[in-house]
């Protein structure tokens, strides 16, 4: 057992401090002071000791490693004052507070990916411009589509030549279908006749033939390959000439909208006749804002100066709005108070010069609704349910239940 283990016992009975009298003497025999090898070093400390000290506080601003994010900075500990948009996290919540919206977009940097245009942030309608306009991670998402390579400019393009894109390099087409695009002369709903050697119409079949058993000749027949495909067959919305009459889906499709931020609700400025409803369309027109998925027929208005349901009309029947009281000749007495109203709307109309207080909801003791604090007489006796102003008066029973100071009327 080395000395610094066997005078701490006989010290403490004298009541002599270990430190005070045993480190002048460790401090030149250290050989006799090491550490006491003898007792196992089961604590969770780093040091060899057997006892556990304590955690960490290296700068001494009372929260130690174990919970504090920098222990080498004061000013940054748990319950910290947090200091905005500084790129320091003060008070150890995982991030710092982000109140930057540098562009003015309505969206903080912590949420917008580019904060630095206007025109990028999220629920922003995606555009064909080889960048993510709308902050989902994805580019050009629900706009790019797959054009074909015409070659021989028939306008029919080669279906293993193609091109997912929505800036299409030239001779890149919507239209596939061409089985030899070095011909323009051959190509799908080129007319064949019967004295052809070859397949013009990229049907598979030519002259005589009648592959599909529809009883059309591969020479009159625009596709013999499908047999409910021939002259006078009925059009079906499917993209193809059923009847081959050199029209495909002819008074069949629909008009589709864009909509850009996909609320289900397009705007007439792009359209898109087809059978179904495209990627990225949609059967209403009436969309008022197509950047914001927010704002549509249908959604409920809020007292935010925005036209949110698309009707025309701003924060008409918003739900948030508040009750105010109107005094209409301005001398402190103010009127009934069931007009609800948007802060901001109060807030323009006192600026023209008209009167309005808000609704005190606090001054309803009796539970019959809060009257207009700056006018009693509205409530003439607040201790009593059915008195109010506009209650039903029950003439002679000598109660003024309507506050209009008469008992009959």
């Amino acid at each position: 057992m080395s000395l610094k283990n066997f005078f701490p016992g006989l010290l403490f009975v004298l009541g002599v401090s270990l430190t005070g009298c045993l480190q002048p003497f460790c401090d030149t025999h250290p050989d006799k002071c090491a550490e006491d090898t003898d007792v196992a070093d089961t604590d969770t400390d780093t040091d060899t000791d057997s006892d556990t000290d304590p955690p960490v506080d290296a700068d001494g601003d009372t929260y130690s490693v174990l919970v504090d994010c920098n222990d080498d900075d004061a000013s940054v500990h748990p319950g910290a004052i947090e200091v905005p948009d500084d790129g320091v996290d003060q008070d150890c919540s995982g991030a710092d507070l982000v109140t930057v919206d540098s562009d003015e977009d309505g969206y903080k940097a912590d949420v917008d990916c580019n904060d630095l245009d206007a025109a990028v942030h999220p629920g922003a309608a995606e555009e064909c411009n080889n960048r993510d306009d709308n902050c989902d991670d994805n580019v050009d998402e629900g706009i790019k589509v797959d054009y074909y390579f015409d070659n021989d400019g028939d306008g029919y393009g080669n279906d293993a030549v193609t091109e997912e894109t929505c800036s299409p390099k030239a001779k890149y087409i919507l239209t596939k279908g061409d089985c030899d695009d070095a011909d323009a002369e051959i190509h799908p709903g080129a007319v064949e006749t019967c004295d052809d050697t070859e397949d013009k119409n990229c049907d598979g079949t030519f002259g005589d033939d009648d592959a599909d058993h529809d009883g059309y000749r591969a020479c009159k027949d625009c596709n013999d390959a499908v047999a409910s495909i021939h002259p006078g067959a009925i059009e079906s919305c499917n993209t193809l000439d059923d009847d081959c009459d050199t029209l495909t889906d002819e008074g069949l499709t629909t008009t589709f909208y864009r909509d850009a931020d996909g609320d289900t609700y397009g705007t007439s400025a792009s359209t898109m006749d087809a059978c179904t409803v495209p990627s990225g369309y949609a059967e209403s027109s009436t969309d008022c804002d197509d950047a914001n998925g927010a704002i549509h027929p249908g959604v409920k208005e809020t007292c935010n100066e925005v036209d949110d349901d698309c009707d025309g009309a701003i924060d008409i029947g918003a739900t948030d709005r508040i009750q105010v009281c109107y005094d209409s000749d301005c001398d402190g007495v103010t009127g009934r108070d069931d007009w609800k109203a948007c802060e901001w709307q109060v807030a323009e109309a006192t600026a023209l010069g008209e009167c309005y207080e808000l609704v005190d909801l606090s001054w309803d003791d009796d539970g019959s609704g809060p009257r207009c604090h700056l006018n009693p007489e509205m409530d003439c006796d607040d201790e009593d349910a059915t008195i109010y102003w506009g209650a039903t008066e029950t003439p002679g029973d000598g109660i003024d239940s309507n506050c209009n100071d008469d008992d009959d009327t």
